[in-house]
């Protein structure tokens, strides 16, 4: 019961369903019945559909928003490594510089300080001749 397009000049009796197009003044109550819960069920599932939609977007949304805190907090620790870095870097140079001071200094000091060696056998001979004087 479809009708043929443009043969009506009242467009508020046809309609589209489902890519149909139907005449309202042809329809029986039966096929109006199965219309309208074609309609509904269509509707129906349009509702679930947006529905789903929504609850997807709300699930993007809440893991974009952890993301972007993830994304921050990644930029604080990298700014605060950068920083670190920059710190120990600078503490390394001082290090050096003190470093190349007294290796400046220290040839001085060399040349003043005689190294006293001990022999280590005049102690034990040493030790022995006071060991047999008490023991005598």
């Amino acid at each position: 019961m479809r009708c043929v397009e443009n043969s009506y000049k009242d467009e508020e009796q046809v309609f589209e369903l489902a890519g149909s197009k139907y005449c309202i003044s042809t329809l029986s109550n039966g096929k109006l019945v199965v219309l309208q819960k074609m309609s509904e069920q269509k509707q129906t599932e349009g509702l679930n559909a947006l529905e789903e939609s929504k609850r997807l977007e709300a699930t993007f949304k809440h893991k974009s928003e952890a993301i972007q805190q993830q994304l921050a907090e990644l930029s604080i620790r990298e700014h605060k490594l950068t920083k670190e870095k920059f710190e120990i870097q600078r503490e390394k140079e001082l290090i050096e510089k003190r470093k190349e001071k007294l290796f400046a200094f220290l040839p001085d000091v060399e040349n003043t300080i005689q190294p006293t060696i001990i022999d280590p056998r005049s102690i034990i001979t040493r030790l022995r001749a006071e060991k047999d004087i008490e023991n005598d």
